[in-house]
């Protein structure tokens, strides 16, 4: 056992087979491209703990509990759940070896293949080959459904030929138990496969990759109308797979999902997906539940880590309702429970809405990871969170509220020391995190751009945090028990919230002070004066800012007044900034302690220009002469 153990570790791709345990992470760390997170201390792989059943879900260890864990904090969750989780524990499917809580939902997302018929007996033994498709048809001779119900484990499935713009499935979902496949289309302008919103597009049940390159994919359902006991998951409603997908010059549009709980209704993989040069679109989310709690990970796409690398993930609407009991969401757009790496993309115009007849809890509209988020040269924009928690018996608002991260979410779970996150050349702006009828007798939150937990700063360099709102604390930044942040050469400016319209540290349990270096901190608004930039519990250590409104103890060195920005826009590079206007007490006034070669708009655009570095993420350069190219008239 333990010798295959280590041969499905030498596969980059290759998950644990047992469905009722989710892979190694140690196989995890060691193949992905980028060392999210290390695998947890206690995580155990020998063959005889690997094989053993799961044992019945504790209340510490339920769905419920972690869920709890990541909304308000490992102290809270152990004091509210045994109030509030009453569920039968047949309802509580084992809980993940990782401590997480969609493990054990995995789990049972594979026994539902099982029970719906998706898991089809292996093809014949054959060499792996590339197979043709010759035709548009659904079923039959040369079809895509016929490569699909044949394929074996390596094949590649040729659509490059095909004369017809569309495959439109009518007879259920492209289902395969090959491990790693294949799939290559003459582009996504050139060919779509349709599922006419009546069916998911394509299952792969196999446990390696999945790699589909140059198609689109389109008009993907699935609603999960089963019994409460499989917790109703209703994932991937145009790519699902039991293994890792890649992803590559394709369009995933207009895919639904429902059920009780929702994972990834676009796509969703147990193991890693990397998207490049692809977008993910139209994407509609909906859990509801009369009788347990009702939850979505992941709006539009699910895994267990991404890597999204020029692409875009945009429109998605994402709803969670549970009458009696508790609903949530995490991550609108995408939610990774190892990590999320965001490259050269944007994520935007997702919507959150949250309601819930006890507590609501809505993290992330963008994205959102218990573990480490890396965002360099991208933009998480226009994302917005709304929670509705219960009424109680008197008629007012008296249930627990966690709404936060309009547009990041960032933890971590009670174990685990996650790698710090970074934010690098990144733009968060114009997201929102509300929360609708009065604040519950527990509300916490925040954070209308960003909201951390994490045990370690989020790294904040070269970056804009613009335009964003929170109904409680942190229009910018909010940072919650372990978290915090240290920023370097960035510029945070009008966002709002009742009280730290720009940061807000309540890092009550962080060893941390709030890092500020050559940053501005200015023209942010909040209901309290005094905190119109910052409110915090800790010091600020730091040198050279700007800071609008002082209304903390700053570092001697730090700079007061208008800074002088114009609006947020296109400047130069693919992220939006605010440029400083002439006269800016800002020009020339900073510092470049990373000797960072280029402001945030990348290359071509100096950190520093001039006699000295500028504060904050734009670096005034000086005007070109277009005219004559010797500089002489």
């Amino acid at each position: 056992m333990r010798g295959r153990l280590a041969a499905r570790c030498a596969s980059p791709h290759r998950i644990t087979r047992n469905p009722d345990r989710v892979r190694n992470p140690s196989c995890f760390a060691a193949a992905s491209p980028v060392a999210i997170a290390a695998p947890y201390p206690d995580e155990t792989t020998d063959a005889t703990s690997r094989n053993a059943p799961s044992a019945p879900a504790s209340r510490a260890g339920s769905p419920l509990a972690l869920a709890l864990a990541l909304a308000f904090g490992p102290n809270l969750a152990a004091t509210a759940t045994p109030k509030l989780d009453q569920r039968p524990v047949a309802m509580s499917p084992a809980p993940f070896n990782t401590g997480f809580a969609m493990g054990g939902q995995k789990a049972v997302l594979h026994r539902q293949l099982a029970h719906r018929g998706l898991l089809p007996a292996a093809a014949p033994a054959r060499p792996a080959a590339t197979v043709t498709v010759t035709n548009c048809d659904d079923a039959g001779a040369g079809s895509l459904r016929e490569a699909f119900t044949n394929a074996v484990s390596g094949d590649t499935i040729d659509l490059t030929a095909l004369g017809c713009s569309t495959i439109s499935l009518t007879s259920g979902s492209l289902t395969t138990s090959a491990d790693d496949l294949a799939i290559r289309g003459p582009g996504a302008k050139q060919l779509t496969i349709d599922g006419n919103d009546t069916t998911r597009l394509i299952a792969h049940t196999g446990y390696g990759l999945l790699d589909i390159d140059g198609v689109a994919l389109r008009n993907g359902r699935y609603d999960y109308t089963g019994p409460v006991l499989y917790a109703g998951l209703a994932a991937g409603a145009c790519v699902l797979s039991s293994g890792s997908i890649t992803l590559t010059n394709s369009t995933v549009e207009h895919c639904s999902a429902s059920g009780t709980s929702v994972s990834g209704a676009a796509i969703d993989a147990l193991g890693r997906l990397i998207l490049t040069d692809s977008m993910v679109s139209g994407v509609d989310a909906s859990a509801h539940s009369d009788e347990i709690s009702a939850t979505i990970y992941g709006g539009a796409v699910y895994a267990a880590a991404s890597y999204i690398t020029r692409s875009t993930i945009s429109n998605a609407t994402v709803s969670a309702t549970a009458s009696t009991a508790f609903s949530g969401t995490f991550g609108g757009g995408v939610f990774s429970i190892y990590g999320i790496v965001l490259t050269d993309s944007r994520v935007s115009g997702v919507s959150v809405d949250v309601a819930a007849g006890k507590i609501a809890y809505a993290k992330g509209g963008g994205i959102g990871s218990p573990q480490t988020v890396i965002m360099s040269g991208s933009s998480v924009e226009d994302n917005h969170v709304r929670g509705t928690p219960g009424v109680g018996a008197s008629g007012a608002y008296t249930y627990i509220s966690a709404i936060g991260g309009g547009g990041v979410y960032i933890a971590s779970i009670p174990r685990g020391f996650p790698p710090e996150s970074t934010i690098t050349g990144s733009t968060i702006s114009g997201n929102t995190a509300t929360c609708d009828g009065p604040l519950g007798d527990y509300t916490v939150g925040g954070g209308g751009g960003l909201g951390s937990w994490s045990p370690r700063p989020v790294v904040i360099t070269n970056s804009t945090i613009s335009g964003n709102s929170a109904a409680t604390m942190g229009g910018g930044l909010y940072a919650r028990h372990r978290g915090a942040f240290a920023l370097s050469n960035a510029t945070v400016t009008d966002n709002t919230a009742p009280t730290g319209g720009g940061i807000a540290d309540q890092g009550d349990e962080s060893v941390y002070d709030l890092s500020l270096v050559s940053s501005i901190i200015a023209g942010n608004h909040a209901t309290d004066a005094t905190s119109f930039e910052i409110t915090t519990l800790h010091a600020i250590s730091g040198s050279v800012n700007l800071l609008g409104n002082a209304n903390v103890a700053v570092p001697a060195d730090t700079l007061g007044g208008d800074p002088l920005l114009a609006p947020l826009a296109y400047n130069g590079g693919p992220t939006r900034t605010h440029a400083l206007l002439a006269g800016s007490p800002a020009i020339d006034a900073g510092s470049n302690p990373a000797a960072l070669e280029h402001d945030q708009r990348g290359a071509t655009f100096l950190r520093t220009s001039g006699t000295g570095t500028d504060i904050g993420a734009f670096e005034l350069q000086p005007m070109p002469d277009e005219l004559f190219a010797d500089g002489f008239d």
